[in-house]
């Protein structure tokens, strides 16, 4: 028969050395890292920075553009005060419906002033966040990365920018690439003034306009079921992100800093 002190040594010795071994591993200094700063490699770098740096950082951006735009809408406005408009002012009046695409059949420079007026307006901050997030994957996608493209706006000239790998059979268009994301913002920004699918966007941001109201995303988004080919689900889409991060915010900053 083993001993009492025999069998009590057989098992308490080894759960002795696991303990200290145990306290010898936790007392080795070893470097942390947070989860936070791991990166995988299949997860490409945003091309504004994460999620806040990038609303942050594209918000500023849009502001600027949209100051460009506001500085052709005040002359604009200020034209529209005159009871009449100098051969200067009217040569300058048809670059700009040129630019934005205004037929001008009658040759009524009045007639032409009221309709560039709708065009010739800025976008709110909190839609060009929520479309650049939805279309460029919060800049993760390659368009963004590659090409600083954050709203998958197309061109047609061969080189123009990138060539997107599920391009159709015979589909000869490419997504157009930016030196930076200020092009894509200023591209983006015209592209809603002046292209045809979204004469309604136009003509909710002139009736917010006439009362009053700040421009914002909720006011404007029904007028982008054109955008996609899935429609009101867009739009869905869009206003989600827009009330999921509180974009309006920068709206209603505008507004009152107006």
């Amino acid at each position: 028969m083993i001993s009492n002190a025999l069998f009590q040594r057989a098992i308490l010795l080894p759960i002795l050395a696991g303990l200290l071994l145990w306290m010898w591993a936790s007392w080795i200094e070893r470097p942390i890292v947070p989860t936070s700063h791991v990166v995988k490699q299949d997860d490409p770098i945003p091309v504004l920075g994460p999620k806040a740096e990038f609303i942050e950082r594209l918000a500023a951006i849009v502001v600027q553009e949209n100051q460009a735009v506001l500085r052709e809408r005040k002359w604009l406005l200020k034209l529209a005060e005159q009871t009449e408009i100098s051969p200067s002012d009217e040569m300058r009046l048809r670059k700009v419906a040129k630019l934005y695409r205004v037929d001008d059949p009658d040759n009524i420079p009045k007639l032409l002033l009221r309709d560039l007026l709708l065009r010739v307006d800025t976008v709110p901050v909190s839609l060009a966040i929520a479309q650049a997030a939805l279309e460029s994957a919060w800049g993760r996608s390659r368009f963004a990365r590659e090409g600083n493209n954050l709203f998958g706006i197309w061109c047609y000239e061969p080189g123009c920018g990138l060539v997107p790998k599920r391009r159709n059979k015979g589909a000869t268009h490419e997504v157009a690439a930016y030196p930076d994301v200020s092009g894509s913002v200023r591209d983006y920004i015209y592209s809603l003034n002046s292209h045809s699918a979204y004469a309604m966007l136009r003509e909710l941001r002139s009736t917010e306009r006439k009362n009053g109201n700040p421009l914002t995303a909720s006011a404007l988004t029904p007028g982008l079921t054109q955008y996609s080919e899935i429609g009101t689900k867009y739009v869905d889409r869009l206003e989600s992100i827009v009330f999921s991060n509180d974009l309006e915010r920068y709206d209603r900053l505008v507004y009152s800093a107006r």
